[in-house]
């Protein structure tokens, strides 16, 4: 035998000692007990309105007692509900009779003593009551099908029902528990004798159908009033000394070997509790003294201890039910609390391996819930079952920082537990090496791209507060920045007392974090504020240097942005208010000169509203370049072009109205006839589909309404410029294009061509390449295989989504229930075209509607026709295919080609005398740049 064999063979002979060892625990017990007695007093049993009721029970009282009852409810999952099929019965509420005898509370007494010590209940472990709850009453033909009790009331743990004197037969109690059964039947002694019986409230019971007479019970909650006492640890010091050692050994096993033995150990308790008595004072006393012999020796050993219910799911088929290849198990704890009931994490996927108990929770076993779907079409009949037990679970010292993060999927912690460290590690210089630990490990946590969890931030702030700037530098590495601009207050203050230059490159970092230019600023400013709490008045040039640094920073950061959007391009336009024009201009031309058109225009919008009509010579200068620039290449989408700007918001047609008359408020009349027209009608061909709809429509409603500078028709006017008319065409000819299209044609065939799979590779089996053969023939439309079931699912995994998604897909999988074996059909449809042919009526509709409005609206009457003649009517009725091509209606005009993109002499001179100036400001490469780009 290996070295290794031999060392799983301890493992798992260790794993067995301490389940051993556990067993050997427990409290001698039972789980029901019942008894008869002879003579008791009669309760006095009164009901309204007719007075006592006699016992033994004659038929005719029992009438007046089921003219005062309702039928009996039970529970069913959150629900209380009636069903006779399930419970039938008469009850009674508290409130609706009385016990008169002053005698009876002294036999309740006695009757619960009997029960406590017929349950094994341990001594002192606190007064137990006895509640009463209903009065039930069941005649011939009641009965009660097998079942739990809910609890009833907050400390509930068992059940007690007293038979009162009435004849009857049939009506037999019968619980169950780990196959014992329990049997007590009242019937033989029923007419004179008075007999009781009590149960833990997790035992399964039923009572029998009642065959005649009647059967009349009071029933009682048993509820603990105070907490258990825990039972004597020198009473199984013996045993506890031997779990001590084992669970040490186990520790030191993990410590070196952590693939060897769970990371934790899981041990299924004897009873099932609910979430509001799943509690150490709530146990019952085999588990008892399992658990409070564990938490002793968890406090000792410096381990974890948990109560939790671990739950196994089953899903299946019913056909296949008895078949393990057919069944999918999935095992989670849930409801994780402390010893005190208080939630330490909902649920967890748990490790099968943690058991330490091996045998399958559904072996030999009904479950506690199942749901039964019914036949699918597609499937059998898919059936789920739940099998739930208690657990308490350890976590030893080795990994006890681990536990933290391993068992979440997502990577997030046990935030109460972790919360709980981090408070105990931060008492005293004692626990600082655990606390640094423990902020090291969760600082090396997977965290996503989502949201930073709490925990890390608490790590990462812990860390910075305390002068760990290594385990900081971690955080801002994983978060990419982002975690250092949760803590710019916090920088700005270790600015001020330590220098810029020794925060600089956290300060960048969280600078380059920010997602949007707004951010950048809002950064840098709680900096500025952290750095004034701590140097108030004092530290002038200090604060003067953090400024300079603030103001490169922001430029460096923003030219990084790859998505910019319209509130970045004004942000950075209106960095010109705080910063001097002389380092902006330097700053933004070489940021401008790579993004993208519409960030441009954003941007110039948005600096002349800033700096009006008062410009300086700089600035004049400065925004004809750029305006330039956006007319000799521009486009209305962002998609074309090699800018490292990506599209995230898109121009609308006001952008495009605001760059028009900014650009004519410093260019030449001329410019907009023979740049600007020109240059909006080569981009329209171009443009994306989005743009067309959005955009190119409403710019149409604007010119035609007399709105566009440049576009006014005249009244006395029968014809506009034929470049407008062309450019008006084009771009509602676009707009017909991309939004309605031509009418889609029907398939001439049945063929389908499968695309390549959306996940996986083909499958090759023969069922598939019978498919496979089917979808190509043009002819053939339904195809039909006798199959087995599970060919039928294999059939459905490749064919029902591998391909396509549910709305698209060119034909329908089912299987016909008509034999054995069962029928796989699959039928081609033309669902593609019957979905494109509805899109395109309702889009053509639309589009017709939209062009009649714009006709009829008051500014634009009249005036629509001319633009669009002499195809008004098909422009009118959106009949793409009685239109021009869009490519002849592009065409500039041979007079406009050849004075296209050419700056006014003026401009030109302007430019080449003060290029050399803004070069030297820039230096050489972007005074090229400047050059290069003034083509216009």
């Amino acid at each position: 035998m290996s070295h290794q064999d031999n060392d799983a063979r301890l493992d798992a002979h260790l794993l067995t000692d301490i389940w051993s060892t556990l067993q050997e625990l427990e409290t001698p017990s039972a789980f029901a007990f019942s008894a008869v007695r002879p003579s008791l007093p009669n309760p006095g049993l009164f009901i309204p309105p007719y007075g006592l009721v006699g016992l033994p029970l004659s038929k005719d009282d029992a009438q007046k007692i089921i003219s005062q009852a309702r039928q009996s409810p039970f529970g069913k999952g959150e629900e209380t509900v009636i069903d006779t099929s399930v419970r039938k019965s008469w009850e009674l509420n508290t409130n609706q009779f009385s016990l008169n005898n002053p005698d009876w509370k002294e036999t309740e007494q006695e009757i619960l003593e009997s029960v406590i010590l017929g349950l094994g209940l341990p001594k002192g472990m606190g007064r137990v009551s006895a509640e009463l709850y209903k009065l039930l009453l069941y005649e011939p033909g009641a009965f009660f099908k097998p079942h739990k009790d809910s609890e009833k009331a907050p400390g509930m743990f068992a059940t007690l029902v007293i038979s009162l004197p009435s004849p009857h037969e049939g009506g037999k109690l019968v619980m169950t528990f780990n196959g014992e059964k329990y049997e007590f039947g009242t019937a033989d002694f029923s007419a004179y004798r008075f007999s009781f019986a009590a149960w833990y409230s997790d035992i399964l019971h039923e009572v029998l159908p009642v065959k005649s007479g009647y059967r009349l019970v009071l029933t009682y909650n048993l509820i603990r009033q105070t907490n258990f006492e825990i039972p004597s640890y020198d009473l199984v010091r013996g045993r506890a000394q031997q779990l001590s050692m084992l669970l040490k050994q186990y520790d030191l096993r993990v410590l070196q070997n952590d693939d060897e033995l769970p990371a934790i150990l899981i041990h299924k308790l004897k009873h099932e509790y609910t979430p509001a008595s799943l509690n150490l004072r709530s146990l019952k006393p085999p588990d008892l003294a399992q658990v409070s012999t564990l938490a002793q020796l968890a406090t000792e050993l410096d381990f974890c201890i948990f109560l939790a219910t671990l739950e196994l799911k089953v899903n299946t088929d019913e056909e296949y039910d008895d078949d393990d290849d057919y069944k999918e198990k999935e095992t989670r704890l849930k409801n994780i609390v402390d010893l005190d009931g208080k939630l330490i994490l909902e649920e967890f996927d748990c490790l099968e391996d943690a058991l330490i108990d091996k045998t399958p929770q559904d072996e030999d076993r009904e479950a506690d819930e199942s749901v039964h779907e019914g036949y699918t079409g597609n499937e059998g009949c898919p059936v789920t079952y739940w099998y739930r037990d208690t657990v308490v679970f350890l976590v030893p010292p080795s990994t006890k920082f681990s536990f933290l993060f391993r068992f979440r999927s997502d990577g997030s912690v046990i935030e109460s537990l972790f919360n709980s460290l981090m408070k105990k590690y931060s008492n005293g210089p004692a626990q600082k090496s655990k606390l640094k630990k423990l902020c090291k490990r969760a600082l090396k946590q997977n965290i996503g791209q989502g949201p930073i969890p709490d925990f890390f931030q608490q790590a990462a702030a812990t860390a910075l507060d305390l002068g760990w700037f290594d385990l900081f530098e971690k955080a801002s590495e994983k978060t990419r920045g982002k975690i250092v601009l949760d803590h710019a207050h916090m920088l700005g203050r270790l600015t001020a007392k330590n220098g810029v230059a020794a925060i600089s490159d956290q300060l960048m970092k969280g600078t380059q974090a920010a997602s949007s230019i707004p951010k950048m600023v809002q950064f840098l400013k709680v900096v500025a504020e952290g750095f004034e709490k701590v140097l108030p008045e004092s530290g002038s040039a200090e604060r003067a240097t953090l400024k300079q640094w603030s103001d490169k920073a922001i430029f460096s950061a923003a030219a990084e942005l790859t998505t910019p959007t319209k509130s970045d391009a004004a942000s950075l336009a209106q960095l010109c208010k705080t910063i001097d024009w002389s380092l902006f201009e330097t700053e933004v031309m070489p940021i401008i000169s790579e993004a993208a058109v519409m960030f441009t225009i954003w941007f110039i919008n948005e600096l002349i509203s800033i700096l009006g009509e008062g410009l300086s010579k700089e600035q004049q200068l400065f925004i004809e370049i750029i305006v330039c620039n956006i007319w000799d290449s521009f486009v209305f989408s962002c998609k074309q072009g090699g800018s490292a700007f990506q599209k995230k918001e898109s121009l609308n047609a006001n952008d495009i109205r605001c760059i028009v008359e900014n650009t004519m408020k410093i260019m030449p009349p001329e410019f907009f006839e023979t740049t600007i027209i020109p240059a909006m009608l080569k981009a329209v061909p171009n443009s994306s589909k989005e743009c067309s709809k959005d955009v190119f429509f409403p710019l149409t409603q604007m010119i035609v309404k007399n709105e566009f500078l440049g576009s006014r028709l005249p009244r006395t006017d029968s014809d506009p410029p034929l470049l407008h008319k062309q450019f008006v065409q084009a771009l509602l000819l676009k707009y017909l294009m991309d939004y309605v299209g031509l009418e889609p044609q029907a398939p001439t065939d049945w063929s389908v061509s499968l695309p390549k799979p959306r996940w996986g590779s083909p499958c090759k089996c023969e069922d598939c390449a019978v498919v496979h053969r089917f979808l190509q023939n043009p002819v053939q439309n339904r195809l039909d295989l006798k199959r087995t079931l599970p060919h039928h699912k294999h059939l459905d995994s490749k064919f029902s989504s591998h391909y396509f998604s549910h709305d698209i897909r060119p034909y329908d999988c089912e299987t016909i229930r008509d034999g054995r074996p069962f029928t796989w059909r699959i039928t081609k449809s033309r669902r593609s075209y019957e979905n494109a042919k509805t899109e395109w009526i309702r889009n053509t509709k639309t589009a017709v509607q939209m062009m009649h409005e714009l006709k009829s609206n008051e500014s634009a009457d009249g005036k629509l026709e001319v633009y669009l003649q002499p195809h008004f009517r098909n422009f009118m009725n959106a009949s793409l295919k009685e239109l021009p091509d869009l490519a002849s209606l592009v065409v500039i005009p041979q007079l406009l080609q050849t004075n296209e993109n050419v700056a006014p002499a003026h401009i030109a001179t302007e430019l080449t005398n003060q290029t050399a100036e803004i070069g030297q400001k820039r230096g050489s490469s972007q005074s090229d740049t400047i050059s290069a780009k003034r083509s216009c």
